[in-house]
């Protein structure tokens, strides 16, 4: 009876729904009314781990795309230029997706208590592709099509737009469940106060993160990075089911156009309460595993197999965005642990220095300081904030075994490389931190927690803030204006971080940050008659150089090309005048102190580039050596027309 149950679901439940409401994007969704609901098993809510082809591991010359069936039948991905001519055509090789099978405590919970059993992965790496080049593709197979389209990454003069957020911990259970909402104890000038009794959000969690991935995707960004807890319980195939349900299923299908950038948080170390197992080794391996079979990266290199897929770098246009695992610091149970719950058992890596992922960072930080206008970093425990994990790591009173400062171990790096912000999650609130001129932020206000805070100013355990950077904090900044039952502005809700990099018209590279949250609009009674983007009055407008200068490697004394000369090139922007006699300062990073460039010979007077040669007369061995290091490159104010005052730091080795 039960293969008879499956197979004639397999038959019928196999097509795609596309909501005909659902706007925004790019390009209009080709129509996939009539074909087979091989993807759409979410909706039956059974063979629940089929999930829609998603598209992931962006690059300028290539894009994976994955998805799950019930069948083990090859299926034929398509695809072509957008309405252009066809690029790529091949059968996927479906593979058992053992990791993503149902732990016995949930197949009573599924539909008839049947177990549907893991599904197949297929994933297809198509590349040969062009950068900043739209596609349209669609995986067919005998029982009809789906059909999406996606972007390959844009080169490094191109805009971006990307968007970030954390903390959606998806789990069946969030439908119908409405989350704590503290408010705040101060109420300002015009305001009623918040209703009587009113305590918790005014709208379940699945209904909150559904209207955040809306508005995440009328927004068309070219990338998503998520920043952990991701799922409430990694280890529970119920809530990856309702993850993709959101994502690349019946309520939203976004993945399916714009890559998840996906960070693991310590929910995705978790097997699940009671039985599931919690933080055992067997129960976080579980987890781990289920992760890492949904979210392909580029390689980091370490050669350990537990360590790909949880940090990763990805170059997208001129910006650097590198996630990290800080999930478990160790040794386990010090100062420097972020979970006390986990051993080192389950193969997590370590992120202190002196670690395989450190030594990676710091080379990835220095490298992407070269090469690229900004460099953004992503991962789980928010090293500053006022929430409960802002205590340093320890137990009891004052201390938190799930803490995020251990994590400040990092931040002397970021401020060495120039690492312009950070973004993470944990504390379930928007917070904004300077630390060091590095913007901190967390922005764990995906779709579960919104969190009043639990230290300083409203703390709810009534001890000192813990976080002396702090800029912004969506309970105390963002009052909440009430009139009667309605509320006019302010407050803490769903939202996320939403990031524009481009070059503006006076050649200077600039991001600008802007914390979204989405509105419940309501009428009178308090009744929610729709939503509304808004910003918190906390925007952040980043700018980099308006040059890039781009040095030899420079060894000291040594001929650069055989010539017996070194020399050191600024490329500009856009054609600019050269001042006579053009200045170019440079600073060692190491001793704070200029270099002497006086015998620096300026060689051609080109418009968009000039070089610097380091030599004592033609044919000489350099003047001037650069021992390996960071240094500053500074082109003062009136050294061209129109003036570039700018500065940029890179490596000689």
């Amino acid at each position: 009876m039960k293969k008879f149950i499956i197979d004639a679901l397999r038959n019928f439940s196999l097509r795609s729904f596309v909501s005909p409401q659902r706007k925004h994007r790019r390009f209009p969704r080709k129509s996939n009314a009539g074909v087979a609901r091989q993807f759409e098993m979410l909706e039956m809510r059974v063979l629940l781990a089929a999930v829609n082809p998603y598209v992931q591991n962006p690059a300028q010359d290539a894009m994976t795309v994955t998805w799950f069936t019930q069948s083990g039948t090859p299926e034929t991905l398509t695809v072509s230029v957008h309405g252009g001519a066809q690029v790529f055509s091949g059968a996927s090789t479906p593979v058992l997706a053992s990791a993503l099978a149902y732990h016995a405590n949930e197949v009573p919970l599924l539909p008839g208590g049947i177990d549907p059993g893991a599904p197949y992965k297929h994933s297809i790496r198509v590349t040969g592709l062009t950068a900043g080049t739209t596609y349209d593709y669609t995986v067919a197979q005998a029982g009809g099509t789906y059909a999406s389209h996606f972007r390959t990454s844009p080169d490094a003069t191109s805009s971006v737009r990307f968007i970030v957020y954390g903390d959606s911990e998806t789990e069946p259970e969030s439908t119908g469940a409405s989350v704590g909402w503290t408010a705040p104890s101060a109420v300002p000038p015009g305001s009623t106060g918040r209703p009587a009794g009113l305590n918790n959000y005014v709208v379940d969690q699945t209904e909150g993160y559904r209207q955040n991935l809306n508005l995440i995707e009328s927004r068309n960004p070219d990338f998503i990075g998520i920043a952990g807890d991701i799922t409430e319980s990694g280890g529970e195939q119920r809530d990856w089911d309702e993850l993709w349900r959101h994502n690349a299923g019946s309520l939203n299908d976004i993945a399916s156009s714009i890559p998840i950038l996906a960070s693991p948080g310590n929910h995705e170390n978790y097997g699940g309460p009671g039985g599931f197992g919690g933080y055992t080794d067997a129960a976080a391996i579980r987890a781990r595993d289920k992760f890492k079979t949904y979210f392909e990266t580029p390689a980091n290199g370490s050669g350990v197999s537990s360590f790909e897929d949880r940090y990763f770098r990805v170059d997208y246009g001129p910006l650097t965005y590198i996630s990290l695992d800080v999930t478990n610091g160790l040794p386990a149970g010090s100062s420097q642990d972020t979970n006390f719950f986990l051993g080192a058992a389950p193969g997590f890596p370590d992120f202190n220095p002196g670690s395989t992922q450190y030594e990676w960072l710091e080379a990835q930080l220095a490298d992407a300081q070269s090469k690229s206008q900004f460099t953004f970093i992503q991962f789980h425990h928010a090293p500053y904030s006022v929430g409960p994990h802002g205590f340093p790591a320890g137990s009891g009173s004052g201390f938190d075994t799930q803490s995020g400062v251990p994590v400040r171990v990092l931040t002397p790096l970021f401020a060495q490389y120039g690492v312009d912000a950070v973004f993470s999650g944990h504390d379930e609130q928007y917070q904004h931190s300077i630390v060091d001129g590095i913007h901190f932020y967390d922005i764990g206000i995906g779709g579960d927690g919104l969190r009043g805070p639990s230290s300083g100013v409203d703390g709810s355990t009534g001890l000192p803030s813990t976080n002396q950077y702090q800029q912004f904090l969506a309970h105390l900044d963002a009052p909440e204006v009430w009139n009667g039952n309605q509320l006019i502005s302010g407050g803490k809700h769903y939202g996320h971080l939403e990031v524009d990099v481009y070059l503006d018209i006076d050649g200077v590279w600039k991001a600008e940050l802007e914390p979204v949250y989405n509105f419940p609009l309501m009428d009178s009674s308090g009744n929610i008659t729709g939503w509304e983007r808004r910003v918190y009055d906390d925007a952040v407008m980043l700018t980099a150089p308006g040059i890039l200068p781009i040095g030899a490697a420079i060894n000291g004394g040594s001929n650069v090309n055989g010539s017996g000369i070194a020399s050191f090139s600024v490329n500009f922007d856009k054609a600019v005048t050269l001042g006579s006699p053009t200045v170019l300062n440079l600073f060692n990073h190491s001793t704070g102190l200029p270099v002497d460039l006086s015998n620096a010979v300026l060689v051609g007077n080109g418009t968009t580039s000039v070089t610097w040669v380091l030599h004592d007369g033609p044919g000489g061995m350099t003047d001037v050596v650069l021992a390996d290091g960071r240094y500053t490159a500074e082109l003062p104010a009136g050294a061209t027309t129109p003036s570039l005052a700018q500065s940029h730091t890179f490596a000689f080795h």
